[in-house]
């Protein structure tokens, strides 16, 4: 993670410097810019700048769809009774792509070397957040198959989600498309025909007949198209910014998408549960859950619950403050902890959330098309009124 900071010296009380500092988490960069004799006065994670970086020199990075086969692969192997090496000979053979085959060439030389598998994932590819720290929780505590297996339904479950959005948006992006094309057509062919048509008859023409021509002129209407390709763009570019309006946190009061929130929580409390099953302690599992996200929002929001967590709190009254978890939760996660069924829990959680993101997608996918249908019909509707009752008034005059 990139932290910026601005941080007064120890020697020097009165000069402040400024800059950016690579660390694994915010306590991690403070303690870098001590050992620089350096005191923060503030640090903050900076989103924006991890999002774009480019990977360093030597490393790649690789699609959700390979690393969820890599991880499935990996897992299968290690649970059969094989080795790391031996597994990384399969796949490698197996690999459908050879863009990918140095990548596990890499892998295997830095294992030769005497690097833990962690270690090597690290210098060999730009991987998402938290990956390498659940393999590294896997290996340290013995159940690394079940980690690998975690990763590729991780993987899985945001390959999944984006063919879910993908497959919802499609009806009405082609709609989308297909209706600027027609009305591409009426506004700069068959418009300005029947403008003309009704002024050398001299009918005087209602207001919104008159609006319909008015967008109907050249320069207007790509004016128009041009302006909303530009609103298109910004949004689009501060959604990638993870800066878009419905896709942030404002701590208590959750304002980000329903359908990423959900997502996000599914795959948050798998991967707690994941890292609860390979023996690694709460107050140490819970940070690492929010990393493991990938978003700013979830991230502040799982470090909250683990400052409260250190404080005392008991977890289900820390979940209880944030409107990111469901309600209901936090009374099973507090049962769960009277009862030494935490992981249980959480595992059923996400389970349970995971089938109503699935039924949820289904619902939109069902009543988008009515809704279109309803849209359209309306705007043609408008048209008629707009376009015909002239013509119509135009025939009446010429009959008479």
């Amino acid at each position: 993670m990139i932290f910026r900071y601005r941080a007064r010296s120890t020697s020097n009380g009165e000069r402040i410097s400024s800059g950016s500092i690579k660390a694994s988490s915010k306590k991690d960069a403070a303690q870098k810019l001590q050992a620089q004799g350096l005191m923060p006065v503030y640090l903050r994670r900076h989103v924006s700048a991890e999002l774009f970086s480019f990977p360093s020199r030597g490393k790649r990075r690789l699609s959700s769809r390979f690393l969820a086969s890599f991880f499935s692969q990996l897992s299968s192997i290690l649970q059969a009774g094989g080795t790391i090496s031996l597994a990384l000979v399969v796949i490698e053979q197996e690999c459908p792509k050879a863009s990918f085959i140095p990548f596990i060439k890499d892998l295997r030389v830095n294992l030769e070397k005497g690097l833990a598998f962690s270690d090597s994932l690290y210098e060999s590819a730009f991987l998402p957040p938290g990956v390498v720290p659940i393999v590294k929780a896997g290996e340290e505590s013995g159940k690394l198959p079940k980690m690998l297996s975690q990763l590729s339904l991780f993987f899985e479950q945001k390959i999944d989600f984006h063919r879910k959005l993908f497959t919802a948006w499609l009806y009405p992006a082609f709609i989308g498309i297909l209706a600027c094309f027609v009305f591409g057509i009426l506004f700069n062919k068959v418009l300005p025909e029947i403008e003309d048509f009704l002024k050398r008859l001299n009918i005087p023409l209602p207001k919104i007949t008159r609006l319909i021509i008015f967008l109907s002129e050249r320069r207007k209407f790509i004016g128009l198209l041009t302006l909303m390709f530009l609103v298109f763009s910004v949004v689009i570019w501060h959604y990638f910014r993870k800066g878009f309006p419905f896709d942030r946190f404002n701590y208590q009061r959750c304002s980000i998408s329903f359908f990423r929130k959900k997502f996000l929580l599914v795959r948050s409390l798998y991967i707690l549960a994941a890292l609860l099953e390979a023996g690694m302690p709460l107050l140490k599992a819970i940070p690492l859950t929010g990393n493991a996200t990938g978003h700013e929002g979830v991230q502040r929001i799982w470090e909250e619950v683990a400052q409260k967590l250190g404080q005392g709190v008991p977890l289900g009254r820390a979940f209880r403050e944030h409107s990111f978890f469901p309600s209901a939760f936090a009374p099973l996660v507090s049962l769960g902890e009277q009862t030494g069924t935490l992981q249980w829990v959480i595992q059923k959680e996400a389970e349970q959330n995971k089938k109503s993101l699935a039924t949820d997608f289904k619902r939109v996918e069902v009543l988008m098309e009515p809704v279109l249908t309803l849209v359209i019909g309306i705007f043609v509707l408008f048209m008629v009124v707009a376009l015909f009752m002239p013509l119509m008034r135009a025939v009446h005059s010429l009959v008479l």
